[in-house]
């Protein structure tokens, strides 16, 4: 893969981060966004690094792999972003830096808790065991969201009650008639041994974040 720097709509606005573009012209390239120039030269290598293997070592490798099986669902299960981070993270905590993006090892279902109220796509993100059902899963969520938008309106700041509202609307339409095409792709996929193997190595990278996590302190 190539790393190519870009300002404006390839990258978020507004943050250092960067893109994965995997089949762009002569290969896999990651955006990355000018930002990261504003950084403290004492983080912005590990800022880089954490970024370039979360994008070409976590979505890309295992993107290639379930194209090589023929699986399409893959984007739709929660690991694919939670794993990305995890490399990124060891990457940067590894060699001395502190990560930007680490998932909290002690704590896994909070991140993908906060994850699904990020963004649309991450909302949209399942577990293996939620594969086998994914109208019941995508339900429990949509109607989980609906009364946490409910219950925390007047105190959600406007950018968490535009995320949430995205997020849901997301859900909706996943849950809904017109997500009964993704629904059946998935759930014809959830027995896949490719996912099984992808929860695994997630749940090996947690841990051997929470020993390098350690270590760093000791």
């Amino acid at each position: 893969g190539r790393v190519e720097t870009r300002d404006g709509a390839a990258t978020l606005e507004g943050a250092p981060t960067g893109r994965l573009m995997p089949d762009a012209p002569g290969g896999p390239v990651v955006l990355v966004s000018r930002l990261f120039m504003a950084l403290p030269e004492a983080s912005r290598d590990h800022a880089l690094a954490e970024t370039i293997a979360h994008e070409l070592l976590g979505h890309l490798l295992y993107m290639r792999g379930a194209q090589r099986d023929g699986l399409s669902a893959f984007p739709y299960h929660r690991d694919d972003e939670v794993r990305a981070r995890l490399i990124g993270a060891l990457v940067v905590l590894e060699s001395g830096g502190t990560p930007r993006h680490a998932p909290d090892p002690s704590d896994v279902p909070a991140t993908y808790r906060a994850l699904a109220r990020r963004n649309p796509h991450y909302a949209l993100g399942l577990s293996t065991a939620e594969m086998a059902d994914p109208a019941g899963a995508y339900a429990a969520r949509r109607d989980e969201l609906r009364a946490e938008t409910r219950d925390a309106a007047t105190r959600l700041t406007a950018d968490e009650a535009q995320r949430l509202s995205a997020c849901l609307e997301a859900l909706e339409d996943a849950a809904g008639p017109g997500g009964a095409a993704l629904r059946e792709t998935i759930r014809r996929e959830a027995g896949e041994p490719f996912y099984r193997a992808l929860e695994d190595e997630t749940r090996a990278l947690t841990a051997r974040l929470a020993g390098s996590a350690a270590a760093s302190d000791e």
